[in-house]
């Protein structure tokens, strides 16, 4: 934390390595209290107190958020009598950084491809991928869904595909697994199901008159 004089020096000297504006600490304290000073916060408060004060003390940030960062650097150029810094091509906006000035925007194919998507008649859906200048990466779903980000954002898109492949490879397992075991459950039935109808069958085998005589005697001398 600093005082106002202190925040001011950090500000300009942001500015500048960010947007190469070689701003005085005085037209960055123009700036401010032409464009900042008064301004109010969304909830009808003081802009400064909310953004660039910390706490209930008197005391100044000395790092500014994104959208201040820029804000300050367009002011110091209106001071000028300059138009708003340029911006990237298409990305919300942001103002370009010192280093991006001097890049070209190059856009770069990566590869085209084509995914199973049941949510179209012919089941094919196009996906193309790029990469550009300000590391941004661009990802084209058809014509109707177009993503931008950073390598952070691809990354997290790769750890969630690469859960998502996870889980159908345990789905599939359980499933292959289970038609498994029910068909062991299966032939252990027949089997069991095979054994009692055959000792049903060999009960059922009837006897003739003659078998269910019994001609055994005792004077026969066969049975001494």
């Amino acid at each position: 934390m600093a005082s106002f004089e202190e925040a001011v020096a950090s500000w300009t000297c942001n500015i500048n390595e960010w947007y190469r504006l070689n701003a005085t600490c005085e037209e960055v304290t123009e700036a401010f209290n032409r464009d900042f000073k008064y301004k109010k916060a969304y909830d009808g408060t003081s802009y400064v107190e909310m953004f660039f004060k910390t706490g209930d003390d008197p005391e100044w940030t000395v790092s500014l958020d994104t959208a201040d960062r820029e804000g300050l650097a367009d002011s110091v150029e209106s001071l000028r009598g300059r138009p708003p810094l340029p911006t990237y091509a298409d990305l919300g906006g942001n103002l370009m950084n010192k280093i991006m000035k001097d890049l070209e925007y190059e856009k770069h194919h990566i590869l085209d491809f084509c995914m199973e998507d049941d949510e179209l008649s012919n089941n094919d859906r196009e996906i193309r991928i790029f990469v550009d200048t300000f590391e941004r990466v661009h990802i084209e779903i058809g014509d109707e869904l177009k993503i931008r980000t950073n390598a952070d954002g691809l990354l997290d898109l790769q750890e969630g595909l690469g859960r998502a492949f996870k889980e159908l490879e345990r789905i599939n397992y359980e499933k292959i697994t289970s038609e498994m075991s029910k068909a062991e459950d299966s032939m252990i039935d027949e089997g069991i199901s095979a054994r009692e109808k055959a000792k049903k069958s060999s009960g059922d085998i009837s006897q003739s008159e003659q078998q269910l005589v019994d001609v055994w005697s005792f004077n026969d001398p066969v049975n001494w």
